[in-house]
Protein backbone atom coordinates (compact mmCIF):
# COMPACT_ATOMS: atom_id res chain seq x y z
CA UNK A 1 0.00 0.00 0.00
CA UNK A 2 1.44 3.33 -1.01
CA UNK A 3 1.60 6.27 1.38
CA UNK A 4 -1.13 7.95 -0.62
CA UNK A 5 -3.37 4.91 -0.19
CA UNK A 6 -2.69 4.80 3.54
CA UNK A 7 -3.76 8.43 3.76
CA UNK A 8 -6.90 7.62 1.81
CA UNK A 9 -7.84 4.80 4.17
CA UNK A 10 -7.15 6.97 7.19
CA UNK A 11 -9.66 9.44 5.80
CA UNK A 12 -12.23 6.69 5.10
CA UNK A 13 -11.99 5.38 8.68
CA UNK A 14 -13.22 8.76 9.89
CA UNK A 15 -16.53 8.37 8.04
CA UNK A 16 -18.22 5.85 10.43
CA UNK A 17 -17.00 7.87 13.39
CA UNK A 18 -18.50 11.06 11.98
CA UNK A 19 -21.77 9.26 11.29
CA UNK A 20 -21.80 7.92 14.87
CA UNK A 21 -21.18 11.41 16.25
CA UNK A 22 -24.02 12.83 14.22
CA UNK A 23 -26.33 10.08 15.41
CA UNK A 24 -25.37 10.75 19.02
CA UNK A 25 -26.09 14.43 18.63
CA UNK A 26 -29.54 13.69 17.28
CA UNK A 27 -30.26 10.96 19.88
CA UNK A 28 -29.22 12.98 22.92
CA UNK A 29 -30.62 16.30 21.65
CA UNK A 30 -27.26 18.00 21.27
CA UNK A 31 -27.48 21.11 19.07
CA UNK A 32 -26.19 20.71 15.54
CA UNK A 33 -22.71 22.09 15.08
CA UNK A 34 -22.61 25.19 12.89
CA UNK A 35 -19.64 25.80 10.65
CA UNK A 36 -18.18 29.26 11.03
CA UNK A 37 -16.43 31.02 8.18
CA UNK A 38 -12.73 31.05 8.71
CA UNK A 39 -10.53 34.08 8.32
CA UNK A 40 -9.98 35.33 4.79
CA UNK A 41 -7.15 33.79 2.85
CA UNK A 42 -3.80 35.44 3.32
CA UNK A 43 -3.70 36.38 -0.36
CA UNK A 44 -7.34 37.56 -0.49
CA UNK A 45 -7.88 40.94 -2.12
CA UNK A 46 -8.57 43.74 0.37
CA UNK A 47 -12.10 45.19 0.34
CA UNK A 48 -12.61 48.29 -1.81
CA UNK A 49 -11.96 51.65 -0.18
CA UNK A 50 -12.60 55.20 -1.24
CA UNK A 51 -9.76 57.73 -1.15
CA UNK A 52 -9.30 59.54 2.13
CA UNK A 53 -11.06 62.90 2.05
CA UNK A 54 -8.61 65.79 1.99
CA UNK A 55 -5.84 63.94 0.16
CA UNK A 56 -7.04 65.12 -3.28
CA UNK A 57 -6.63 61.53 -4.48
CA UNK A 58 -9.16 59.92 -6.83
CA UNK A 59 -10.45 56.34 -7.12
CA UNK A 60 -8.36 54.12 -9.40
CA UNK A 61 -9.84 51.43 -11.61
CA UNK A 62 -8.68 48.41 -13.58
CA UNK A 63 -8.46 48.63 -17.35
CA UNK A 64 -10.79 45.67 -17.97
CA UNK A 65 -14.19 46.90 -19.14
CA UNK A 66 -17.13 44.63 -18.28
CA UNK A 67 -20.38 45.10 -20.25
CA UNK A 68 -23.77 44.23 -18.84
CA UNK A 69 -26.88 43.35 -20.91
CA UNK A 70 -28.50 46.78 -20.72
CA UNK A 71 -28.60 48.00 -24.32
CA UNK A 72 -29.55 51.61 -25.16
CA UNK A 73 -29.57 52.44 -21.46
CA UNK A 74 -27.93 55.10 -19.32
CA UNK A 75 -28.20 56.57 -15.80
CA UNK A 76 -27.63 53.04 -14.48
CA UNK A 77 -27.72 52.73 -10.66
CA UNK A 78 -27.32 49.49 -8.66
CA UNK A 79 -29.44 49.82 -5.53
CA UNK A 80 -28.96 48.46 -2.03
CA UNK A 81 -31.74 45.91 -2.56
CA UNK A 82 -29.86 44.05 -5.30
CA UNK A 83 -31.84 45.64 -8.11
CA UNK A 84 -30.82 48.21 -10.70
CA UNK A 85 -32.67 51.18 -12.20
CA UNK A 86 -31.86 53.00 -15.43
CA UNK A 87 -33.29 55.01 -18.30
CA UNK A 88 -33.56 52.89 -21.44
CA UNK A 89 -34.52 54.06 -24.91
CA UNK A 90 -36.79 52.23 -27.32
CA UNK A 91 -36.33 52.06 -31.09
CA UNK A 92 -37.80 55.58 -31.42
CA UNK A 93 -35.30 56.83 -28.80
CA UNK A 94 -38.04 57.55 -26.29
CA UNK A 95 -36.85 57.22 -22.70
CA UNK A 96 -38.38 54.79 -20.21
CA UNK A 97 -37.75 53.76 -16.62
CA UNK A 98 -36.37 50.20 -16.55
CA UNK A 99 -35.48 47.89 -13.68
CA UNK A 100 -33.91 44.48 -13.15
CA UNK A 101 -31.36 42.48 -11.19
CA UNK A 102 -27.95 44.13 -10.84
CA UNK A 103 -25.71 43.41 -13.86
CA UNK A 104 -28.56 41.63 -15.67
CA UNK A 105 -31.25 42.41 -18.24
CA UNK A 106 -33.52 45.40 -17.57
CA UNK A 107 -37.27 45.52 -18.22
CA UNK A 108 -39.23 48.68 -19.05
CA UNK A 109 -41.80 49.54 -16.38
CA UNK A 110 -45.24 51.07 -16.83
CA UNK A 111 -45.70 54.44 -15.11
CA UNK A 112 -48.87 55.86 -13.57
CA UNK A 113 -49.39 58.44 -14.97
CA UNK A 114 -47.10 58.05 -17.96
CA UNK A 115 -45.14 61.29 -18.50
CA UNK A 116 -44.10 62.70 -21.83
CA UNK A 117 -40.59 62.08 -23.13
CA UNK A 118 -38.31 61.25 -20.19
CA UNK A 119 -35.00 63.10 -20.24
CA UNK A 120 -33.61 61.74 -17.00
CA UNK A 121 -34.09 58.90 -14.53
CA UNK A 122 -32.20 59.26 -11.24
CA UNK A 123 -32.74 56.36 -8.87
CA UNK A 124 -32.86 56.61 -5.10
CA UNK A 125 -30.21 54.34 -3.54
CA UNK A 126 -32.86 52.23 -1.77
CA UNK A 127 -34.35 51.25 -5.14
CA UNK A 128 -37.98 52.07 -4.35
CA UNK A 129 -38.13 55.58 -5.86
CA UNK A 130 -36.73 57.55 -8.76
CA UNK A 131 -36.71 61.16 -9.94
CA UNK A 132 -37.95 61.44 -13.53
CA UNK A 133 -37.33 64.67 -15.44
CA UNK A 134 -39.51 65.37 -18.46
CA UNK A 135 -40.89 68.25 -20.49
CA UNK A 136 -44.47 69.45 -20.21
CA UNK A 137 -46.26 71.91 -22.46
CA UNK A 138 -44.79 74.78 -20.44
CA UNK A 139 -41.49 73.78 -18.88
CA UNK A 140 -39.25 71.02 -17.61
CA UNK A 141 -40.36 69.38 -14.39
CA UNK A 142 -39.45 66.45 -12.19
CA UNK A 143 -41.73 63.86 -10.70
CA UNK A 144 -40.89 61.46 -7.90
CA UNK A 145 -42.16 58.00 -8.85
CA UNK A 146 -42.40 55.37 -6.15
CA UNK A 147 -42.79 51.61 -6.33
CA UNK A 148 -46.16 51.01 -4.62
CA UNK A 149 -47.74 47.54 -4.58
CA UNK A 150 -45.60 46.49 -7.53
CA UNK A 151 -46.43 49.54 -9.68
CA UNK A 152 -44.50 52.77 -10.28
CA UNK A 153 -46.75 55.69 -9.37
CA UNK A 154 -46.25 59.44 -9.18
CA UNK A 155 -45.91 60.58 -5.58
CA UNK A 156 -47.12 64.11 -4.88
CA UNK A 157 -47.12 66.97 -7.36
CA UNK A 158 -44.42 67.32 -10.04
CA UNK A 159 -41.98 70.11 -9.25
CA UNK A 160 -38.95 72.00 -10.49
CA UNK A 161 -35.91 72.95 -8.43
CA UNK A 162 -36.34 76.48 -7.04
CA UNK A 163 -34.68 79.04 -9.25
CA UNK A 164 -34.73 76.90 -12.39
CA UNK A 165 -36.26 79.38 -14.89
CA UNK A 166 -37.74 76.81 -17.26
CA UNK A 167 -34.45 75.90 -18.92
CA UNK A 168 -33.26 72.32 -19.07
CA UNK A 169 -31.55 71.12 -15.90
CA UNK A 170 -30.03 67.84 -14.72
CA UNK A 171 -30.47 66.32 -11.27
CA UNK A 172 -28.06 63.92 -9.65
CA UNK A 173 -28.92 60.67 -7.98
CA UNK A 174 -30.29 61.56 -4.52
CA UNK A 175 -28.41 60.48 -1.41
CA UNK A 176 -30.16 58.15 1.02
CA UNK A 177 -32.61 59.43 3.61
CA UNK A 178 -33.69 60.73 5.96
CA UNK A 179 -31.71 63.83 4.92
CA UNK A 180 -31.50 63.56 1.15
CA UNK A 181 -29.25 65.76 -0.92
CA UNK A 182 -29.49 66.33 -4.67
CA UNK A 183 -26.99 68.16 -6.88
CA UNK A 184 -28.51 70.03 -9.82
CA UNK A 185 -26.74 71.50 -12.84
CA UNK A 186 -28.95 74.37 -13.97
CA UNK A 187 -28.96 77.88 -15.41
CA UNK A 188 -29.93 80.99 -13.50
CA UNK A 189 -32.00 83.85 -14.90
CA UNK A 190 -28.85 85.39 -16.40
CA UNK A 191 -28.27 82.09 -18.23
CA UNK A 192 -25.17 81.37 -16.15
CA UNK A 193 -24.66 77.69 -15.41
CA UNK A 194 -24.67 76.77 -11.72
CA UNK A 195 -24.06 73.70 -9.57
CA UNK A 196 -26.71 73.88 -6.85
CA UNK A 197 -27.11 71.55 -3.88
CA UNK A 198 -30.61 71.00 -2.54
CA UNK A 199 -32.03 69.16 0.43
CA UNK A 200 -35.03 67.16 -0.75
CA UNK A 201 -37.84 66.23 1.63
CA UNK A 202 -41.38 65.28 0.58
CA UNK A 203 -40.98 67.03 -2.78
CA UNK A 204 -39.80 70.20 -1.04
CA UNK A 205 -36.46 71.53 -2.31
CA UNK A 206 -34.34 73.64 0.07
CA UNK A 207 -31.22 75.22 -1.40
CA UNK A 208 -28.06 74.60 0.66
CA UNK A 209 -25.28 76.06 -1.49
CA UNK A 210 -24.65 77.33 -5.00
CA UNK A 211 -21.44 77.31 -7.04
CA UNK A 212 -21.00 78.96 -10.45
CA UNK A 213 -19.62 76.44 -12.90
CA UNK A 214 -16.81 78.85 -13.75
CA UNK A 215 -15.51 78.39 -10.18
CA UNK A 216 -15.03 74.66 -10.80
CA UNK A 217 -12.45 75.11 -13.56
CA UNK A 218 -14.46 73.09 -16.10
CA UNK A 219 -16.87 73.78 -18.94
CA UNK A 220 -20.27 72.32 -19.75
CA UNK A 221 -20.61 69.76 -16.94
CA UNK A 222 -23.26 67.11 -17.34
CA UNK A 223 -24.64 63.97 -15.67
CA UNK A 224 -24.05 64.76 -11.98
CA UNK A 225 -24.08 61.73 -9.72
CA UNK A 226 -24.09 61.71 -5.91
CA UNK A 227 -23.04 58.70 -3.83
CA UNK A 228 -25.60 57.19 -1.40
CA UNK A 229 -23.87 58.84 1.59
CA UNK A 230 -23.83 62.20 -0.20
CA UNK A 231 -20.06 62.57 0.24
CA UNK A 232 -18.83 61.90 -3.31
CA UNK A 233 -19.80 63.64 -6.51
CA UNK A 234 -19.15 62.68 -10.14
CA UNK A 235 -19.85 64.52 -13.36
CA UNK A 236 -18.54 64.67 -16.92
CA UNK A 237 -17.13 67.97 -18.20
CA UNK A 238 -14.83 69.53 -20.75
CA UNK A 239 -11.30 70.42 -19.75
CA UNK A 240 -8.60 71.64 -22.13
CA UNK A 241 -5.94 70.29 -19.76
CA UNK A 242 -7.17 66.69 -19.82
CA UNK A 243 -6.20 64.31 -22.57
CA UNK A 244 -8.24 61.28 -23.38
CA UNK A 245 -8.19 57.94 -25.07
CA UNK A 246 -11.81 57.15 -25.73
CA UNK A 247 -13.16 53.69 -25.14
CA UNK A 248 -12.18 50.25 -26.36
CA UNK A 249 -14.22 49.01 -29.27
CA UNK A 250 -16.46 46.26 -27.79
CA UNK A 251 -16.80 44.48 -31.13
CA UNK A 252 -13.20 44.17 -32.20
CA UNK A 253 -11.68 44.36 -28.72
CA UNK A 254 -8.89 46.53 -30.05
CA UNK A 255 -8.17 50.07 -31.09
CA UNK A 256 -10.26 52.87 -29.69
CA UNK A 257 -13.69 54.14 -30.53
CA UNK A 258 -14.02 57.74 -29.43
CA UNK A 259 -17.15 58.71 -27.51
CA UNK A 260 -17.20 62.32 -28.59
CA UNK A 261 -14.21 64.58 -28.00
CA UNK A 262 -11.29 63.21 -26.03
CA UNK A 263 -11.14 65.99 -23.46
CA UNK A 264 -14.28 65.17 -21.48
CA UNK A 265 -13.11 63.17 -18.45
CA UNK A 266 -15.16 61.99 -15.49
CA UNK A 267 -14.54 64.33 -12.55
CA UNK A 268 -14.53 63.36 -8.87
CA UNK A 269 -14.99 65.51 -5.77
CA UNK A 270 -15.49 64.57 -2.12
CA UNK A 271 -16.18 66.05 1.30
CA UNK A 272 -16.04 64.97 4.95
CA UNK A 273 -19.71 65.67 5.81
CA UNK A 274 -22.94 66.95 4.31
CA UNK A 275 -22.29 70.32 5.94
CA UNK A 276 -19.01 70.79 4.03
CA UNK A 277 -18.57 72.02 0.46
CA UNK A 278 -17.07 69.62 -2.05
CA UNK A 279 -13.36 69.66 -2.77
CA UNK A 280 -12.16 71.01 -6.13
CA UNK A 281 -13.07 68.42 -8.79
CA UNK A 282 -10.28 66.46 -10.45
CA UNK A 283 -10.41 64.00 -13.36
CA UNK A 284 -10.25 60.23 -12.90
CA UNK A 285 -7.54 59.14 -15.38
CA UNK A 286 -8.43 55.43 -15.32
CA UNK A 287 -11.98 55.96 -16.66
CA UNK A 288 -12.57 56.47 -20.41
CA UNK A 289 -13.31 60.01 -21.54
CA UNK A 290 -16.65 61.21 -22.86
CA UNK A 291 -18.73 58.47 -21.26
CA UNK A 292 -22.29 59.06 -20.13
CA UNK A 293 -23.91 59.07 -16.68
CA UNK A 294 -21.11 57.70 -14.46
CA UNK A 295 -22.13 56.25 -11.10
CA UNK A 296 -19.73 55.34 -8.29
CA UNK A 297 -20.73 52.75 -5.69
CA UNK A 298 -20.48 53.85 -2.08
CA UNK A 299 -17.33 51.83 -1.39
CA UNK A 300 -15.74 53.06 -4.65
CA UNK A 301 -15.44 49.40 -5.67
CA UNK A 302 -17.10 49.93 -9.05
CA UNK A 303 -17.89 52.72 -11.43
CA UNK A 304 -20.76 52.23 -13.90
CA UNK A 305 -21.21 54.31 -17.05
CA UNK A 306 -22.73 54.20 -20.52
CA UNK A 307 -21.09 54.35 -23.92
CA UNK A 308 -21.49 52.80 -27.35
CA UNK A 309 -25.16 51.96 -26.51
CA UNK A 310 -24.02 49.72 -23.63
CA UNK A 311 -23.68 49.94 -19.86
CA UNK A 312 -20.22 49.05 -18.53
CA UNK A 313 -18.41 48.89 -15.23
CA UNK A 314 -14.82 48.99 -14.05
CA UNK A 315 -13.59 47.44 -10.80
CA UNK A 316 -11.32 49.23 -8.39
CA UNK A 317 -7.68 48.57 -9.11
CA UNK A 318 -5.83 46.49 -6.53
CA UNK A 319 -3.17 48.39 -4.55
Amino acid sequence: MTPGNRGYHRQVRWVPLLGFACACNQWFGIDRTQLVDGPPAIDAAPPPQCPTVGTMDVPRFDIELTPIPARKCDSYVPTTGGTAIAKCNDDQYLGHLATGIVDDVLTVQALDPAPSYIYGVRAFPEGDSALLTYYTAATYETGEYRLIDGAWKLSGTPFSPPGAPGYYYETSTPSRGPVRRVMVIMYDLAYVQQLVEFELSNSVWTEKRRTPITDLGVSYPTAPSLSPDGLRLLFVASSPQAGGGGMLDPITGGGKTELGSNDNPVYYADRASLDDPFSPPRPIPTVPDAVSSPYLTEDCGRIYFSGLSTVWYLKQALP
